[in-house]
């Protein structure tokens, strides 16, 4: 059986300088514009969920007191 993949739709607005700096990365790179974006946010991700969810998480432990310094 096939597996299917569900794709949803993100607009989102940006000044035009970052859009055009995203342009030209992804033709440096030969790769679309979308697909440059898809990158990053995969890349963001990865980062917040390998080192920052769990600084967040500690973060917001220490402020409320839950932790001792």
């Amino acid at each position: 059986m096939k597996k299917i993949y569900h794709r949803h739709t993100i607009n989102f607005k940006v000044p035009q300088e970052l859009a055009l700096r995203a342009s030209e990365a992804a033709q440096d790179l030969g790769m679309t514009r979308s697909d440059f974006i898809r990158q990053a946010i995969i890349r963001n991700l990865e980062v917040y969920s390998l080192y920052e969810r769990d600084l967040l998480s500690r973060a917001h432990a220490f402020r409320s007191g839950a932790v001792s310094p």
